[in-house]
């Protein structure tokens, strides 16, 4: 096994000791792959890195893509250098990324949408909107993570691991309500009006989401 294949295990294990989601270690196996079996054979310098994005921009993909790729081998190869995997540092020049313009719903879409949604369906479509959370996120709620009374949603582990607080209004939190577990004898008016006595009982490690959401649905909240 070459010194990079091998210093390629110690980054991966690496991200895993500084607490790296497994997607994020998904992600920088999935892009270092293909560099790796580039570099395979090869002299290791600033060319060759050159030579591998612009193996990767030839494939036709996104200027995204090209950009991961390029990310996922300059994080790599720092940490090659600073552990002393290799001698020479070797850099990776970031391209520019196209600044695209995010796609939202209309407010006619919305409507359109939640007309054909059960109750569930219903309640997952306006937490999306109402909070902003990514659909992963909404899919790691827990009921725990929802107060009722004011309506914060507490975003435990977030888009690299950080937590934050968004919010649900009183009719998003109404409709989550008439499918939460053993809730439903909290009154609508409780809510609005955040009256304590009205407090959800908390339940410990109940799942806020549902199993078998929709793809569609949750891509609302990419």
């Amino acid at each position: 096994m070459s010194t990079l294949f091998v210093a390629f295990e110690d980054f991966i294990l690496s991200r895993g000791s500084m607490l790296s989601s497994p997607a994020t270690i998904d992600f920088y196996r999935r892009m270092l792959a293909p560099f790796l079996e580039f570099t395979n054979g090869h002299e290791l310098s600033n060319r060759h890195v050159r030579e591998f994005i612009s193996t990767v921009a030839q494939r036709g993909v996104s200027s995204s893509t090209v950009h991961a790729h390029a990310r996922a081998v300059r994080a790599f190869l720092r940490f090659a250098q600073e552990e002393g995997w290799i001698e020479d540092p070797v850099t990776v020049r970031m391209l520019r990324l196209e600044q695209k313009r995010m796609e939202v719903l209309s407010r006619e879409d919305v409507k359109r949408v939640l007309n054909v949604c059960g109750t569930r369906d219903r309640a997952l479509v306006m937490t999306l909107i109402g909070s902003g959370v990514r659909r992963g996120e909404a899919l790691a709620l827990d009921w725990d993570d929802v107060d009722f009374h004011t309506g914060a949603v507490h975003v435990r582990r977030g888009k690299g691991g950080k937590a934050r607080v968004t919010y649900i209004g009183a009719k998003t939190r109404r409709g989550c309500f008439a499918c939460g577990p053993k809730q439903r004898h909290l009154s609508s008016h409780a809510i609005r009006r955040h009256q304590p006595h009205g407090a959800p009982q908390r339940q410990v490690g109940r799942p806020y989401h549902f199993p078998q959401v929709p793809k569609n649905l949750c891509n609302l909240g990419a």
